[in-house]
């Protein structure tokens, strides 16, 4: 039936290479196909209520390793059915780590020990269930990832150059700078910019942004989101919704905190005298509401994330 459709489509565009109501002036796009009631069934059969349809001996588990202390693998999908040699073999693809040198074992989500993982043994005995954790521990004394070499760029040597060496370049952003500066003493790159964007019949760049003076602002967004909604915000990160509401410390408006599932956030929630106090300073972000879109389907009850699995003994902390 698609190829039926796309060959129809096909026969639409005229000899000229272009379809009947495009201008042959402008480079216009054929509109996205809507989905037939059959495809869509099935797409929706296929996402399931969550996005994340499974088998029913299918288990998502996280995964976290030894020596990486800022990576996290969230919700592999695994068959309660392999053997454990098997998941180590297949976790060797995300890590690095051999089987051989592979010590796998299962923690609940508080982060409490259920059990160290045997090779000859199903993943199904260990009576895994969706949101536990397979923590790998590396005993390859010579592994790629031991001391921090796969995560710490400090360890690795930076190429430097010494400034008899650099001034002796040419074309150099110091160079063109230098010239810039004696055609006009008030030249800088922001002028350089606005100057060849008016060249090329554009807008210059605004100096600043607008100042919000609405107290409500955004308060329509904030409104459909609730504390423990998954989220997704820009760059396909997503993470649980930790806090809404207004902070006087931060332009006018409500802002959402929102505690990622990885360590890619910018700050520890706390802003200035108000304290939310998520968790560690790299797990989460105070975001606009309009940065965030909720992990939840037409129709669908509302979820409240649960914590996640963490190192040891630590809980997950909410506000």
């Amino acid at each position: 039936c698609l190829d039926k459709e796309r060959n129809s489509a096909a026969g639409q565009v005229s000899a000229s290479g272009s379809f009947p109501c495009q201008d042959k002036n402008m480079s216009v796009q054929p509109p996205r196909r809507q989905l037939s009631r059959e495809e869509q069934t099935i797409r929706d059969y296929c996402m399931g209520e969550d996005g994340r349809r499974k088998a029913e001996s299918t288990v998502l588990l996280h995964v976290s390793h030894s020596n990486l202390k800022k990576t996290f693998f969230q919700e592999i999908r695994l068959d309660l059915h392999m053997r454990i040699g098997t998941v180590k073999q297949k976790l060797e693809f995300h890590c690095g780590t051999s089987a051989i040198s592979n010590r796998l074992f299962l923690y609940d989500e508080r982060g409490q020990v259920m059990s160290e993982c045997e090779d000859d043994k199903m993943l199904g005995y260990y009576s895994p269930y969706d949101g536990c954790r397979l923590h790998i521990v590396d005993d390859d004394p010579n592994s790629l990832s031991a001391g921090g070499w796969l995560e710490d760029v400090s360890l690795v040597t930076k190429y430097e150059i010494s400034e008899e060496a650099y001034n002796a370049r040419k074309n150099t952003y110091r160079k063109f700078k230098e010239e810039k500066l004696k055609e006009d003493p008030e030249w800088s790159l922001k002028k350089e910019i606005d100057a060849r964007k008016a060249k090329a019949g554009m807008e210059p760049s605004s100096d600043s942004k607008s100042k919000i003076e609405d107290d409500e602002y955004m308060a329509t967004e904030a409104s459909a989101i609730k504390v423990g909604d998954r989220c997704e915000v820009a760059g396909g990160r997503r993470g649980c919704v930790k806090y809404v509401g207004k902070i006087p410390e931060l332009p006018k408006g409500w802002w959402v905190g929102v505690q990622y599932d990885e360590p890619v956030g910018k700050n520890d929630g706390s802003v200035k005298v108000l304290s939310t106090n998520l968790l560690s300073p790299s797990e989460n972000m105070m975001l606009s509401p309009a940065g965030c879109e909720l992990l939840r389907m037409p129709g669908q009850v509302r979820r409240v994330c649960k914590a996640r699995p963490c190192a040891g003994e630590r809980l997950m902390c909410t506000i």
